[in-house]
């Protein structure tokens, strides 16, 4: 197990990086694959993926397989802290604005663990073809670790 751990602030950058990388995918390429990003006891971010854009395996797949990556990491000692990521779903909308979508950021260290909803919106552009992400407030809640499982 690694001697370090990632303080608040530094879970929080990892967090924005998550989105903000989300994010930039999906006004690039229009969807996202999931993906994770880990940290070392250096708490330089990388992300990381187990399939591209182009792979044909059901997202829910790809999801857990990135999980058990990372987790085989942490067990490992090689990182100290993770986020999985995903776009889902919403039904009913979250926060008062009902953003029906929604990037899913599970941050993970030894002993934190917490799922946040990063909602959004695509407002299309005045040009065909064009489109702007329209974030909302991130929505937190406890969940148990996968990666930094007890």
């Amino acid at each position: 197990m690694a001697d370090r751990t990632l303080g608040e602030k530094e879970l929080g950058a990892m967090l924005q990086a998550s989105r903000d990388f989300a994010f930039q995918l999906l006004a690039e390429k229009g969807k996202i694959v999931p993906f994770g990003a880990r940290a070392g006891e250096s708490g330089d971010i990388e992300f990381m993926r187990v399939a591209d854009e182009e792979s044909t395996d059901p997202l829910d797949e790809v999801y857990d397989s990135t999980q058990a990556a990372l987790a085989e990491q942490a067990g490992e000692g090689a990182i100290i802290a993770a986020t999985s990521v995903a776009h889902v779903a919403v039904e009913g909308g979250i926060g008062e604005e009902g953003f029906d979508r929604a990037i899913r950021i599970h941050v993970e260290s030894d002993g934190f663990s917490r799922m946040i909803f990063a909602p959004y919106r695509v407002v299309q552009g005045e040009q065909k073809g064009t489109a702007t992400i329209e974030p909302g407030k991130m929505v937190a809640q406890e969940a148990e670790g996968v990666v930094f499982a007890a």
